[in-house]
């Protein structure tokens, strides 16, 4: 057996460690990290907010209801065209035993906002018989006849006539408005979830924060204690502290991956794993408008309030036309119209415009359930969905006054928060550091440097917390208000 050269030793060795280099998984790569301003994100969500993307259907199909409404007045062509071949016994001299008809017919005809019903028909026929008594035979019949027919009780007006289309029209701007409210919904969702996003990241900056001061006072009391000045047992209390912030941050890293998924989903964000840093800063704080101006506003703007009164609108229309349909039918109708004979089609049309020969009837149709009791019952119901209707309009309109004086007092009460908040943060950050220098000195124990680290720290947070909460509060005024965030954006 030959032994292996060096060669083979080392080319086995080469192979071994690529196939071990292949083998190792790959670095992991930083995550993506995307910088947002508000405007991006608002930008982004009236692009691809799914809840806006599925109401931005209603304004078609109300439209494509509309144009269905509309078309009960649209007129009719009608063509028909039969050719009959009779062959049979006759009990009687006056009927033929064999016949032969081609019968066309040409109508137009329609209906008009007044309920009146139209129709022009104009028909043609040849008749060949075998029928003794003919004395033109094959003839040629063409008649021209023109009926009106008016309702003057039930269906009577445009207003009854229309009532179907009134109510498509009102859909079709209830559609409008609900896409409108969409879309601020959509505006104020994405940016509350900014903001709320933006206070996240502030409170993981401020555990950082304090985590950063646990390990500065830890390392000082380790310090004091080699150099005999600290108890040894005093080192568990730092590193408790230490250990208790740490559970802080990892929360506080909690709260931000939350607060980025609810801004992924207002903003139908595909990229599920890319941090998000939102980079503009709450606007300053201004003191809202007077309260009964910002429901008034409320009342002028708000797509939900209008919605309602369509709604009502609508009720109101509906019992109306069931108000009429309670009627009996009272129809008066007329016709007229012009015919002609002859052995020839030309013929018969030249007797036919010659106006000697002419046809014309007047009557009156009557039509009443005895009891009636369908109409009148849907009737019933409609009036008191009219009703019900109207007090809905009323307890919206109670709501949304509730709802901005909500609104208003908080962005007030925000305003005001941010500069005691501000105050309140720097006593505490003067207190720390008199504190932490007495500690320096063996003046203060540990324990007060600790508490007095939370309390600062807690100031922090709040101070940030009431920033971004008077752009929330901001933002949810001047949604209960009705006016698109975007509005407030530029302000």
């Amino acid at each position: 057996m030959m032994k292996p050269s060096l060669r083979d030793i080392f080319s086995c060795a080469l192979c071994a460690v690529i196939f071990m280099l292949l083998a190792l998984p790959a670095p992991a790569s930083p995550a993506e990290k995307l910088e947002l301003t508000l405007e991006e994100a608002v930008d982004m969500a009236l692009e691809k907010n799914l809840s806006l993307k599925s109401e931005r259907y209603s304004v078609p199909i109300s439209e494509a209801d509309l144009l269905a409404e509309k078309g009960a007045f649209d007129p009719a062509v009608g063509l028909n065209l039969s050719n009959l071949s009779a062959k049979r016994e006759s009990p009687s001299l006056l009927t033929g035993t064999k016949e032969d008809h081609f019968t066309g017919e040409l109508s137009f005809g329609g209906k008009i906002r007044l309920g009146t019903t139209y129709k022009l028909d104009w028909s043609s026929e040849r008749v060949k018989s075998n029928l003794e008594f003919l004395t033109i035979n094959p003839f040629y019949s063409s008649d021209l006849t023109l009926t009106l027919t008016q309702p003057l009780l039930k269906g009577r007006g445009p207003r009854v006539q229309e009532s179907d289309v009134a109510r498509a029209r009102n859909n079709v701007a209830a559609s409008r408005l609900r896409e409108d409210a969409a879309a601020m919904d959509a505006v104020a969702g994405t940016v509350e979830a900014y903001w709320e996003l933006y206070f996240a990241r502030s409170e993981l900056e401020v555990s950082e924060f304090s985590l950063k001061l646990a390990r500065r006072t830890l390392e000082e009391v380790r310090a004091k204690i080699e150099a005999g000045s600290l108890p040894p047992v005093e080192v568990y209390q730092a590193e408790a502290e230490l250990a208790q912030r740490q559970a802080d941050l990892i929360q506080a890293r909690k709260l931000v991956a939350d607060r980025e998924d609810r801004l992924r989903e207002s903003m139908n964000l595909e990229q599920w794993e890319v941090e998000i840093f939102p980079v503009s800063s709450p606007p300053e704080p201004v003191q809202p408008p007077a309260l009964e101006d910002a429901v008034s506003a409320a009342f002028q703007n708000r797509r939900d309030y209008k919605q309602e009164v369509i709604a009502r609108d609508n009720a109101q229309i509906q019992r109306h036309f069931l108000a009429n349909q309670k009627f009996p039918e009272l129809d008066i109708f007329g016709s007229t119209g012009l015919n002609g004979v002859d052995r020839r089609y030309g013929s018969a049309l030249d007797n036919m415009f010659s106006g000697d020969f002419f046809t014309w009837e007047v009557g009156v149709n009557f039509s009443m359930p005895l009891l009636n009791r369908q109409a009148r019952g849907r009737y019933l119901r409609a009036a008191r969905e009219a009703d019900r209707a109207e007090t809905a309009v009323a307890k919206l309109g109670q709501s949304i006054r509730v709802e901005v004086r909500e609104a208003w007092r908080e962005a007030r009460r925000s305003t005001e928060t941010i500069a005691a908040s501000e105050r309140a943060r720097v006593a505490s950050q003067k207190r720390l550091e008199a504190e932490e220098e007495r500690f320096r000195v063996g003046k203060a124990t540990l324990n007060d440097v600790l508490q007095f680290q939370e309390d600062y720290v807690q100031a922090l947070s709040a101070e940030r917390r009431a920033r971004a909460d008077y752009a929330i509060a901001r933002v949810r005024l001047a949604r209960a208000q009705g006016i698109l965030a975007e509005a407030v954006l530029a302000e």
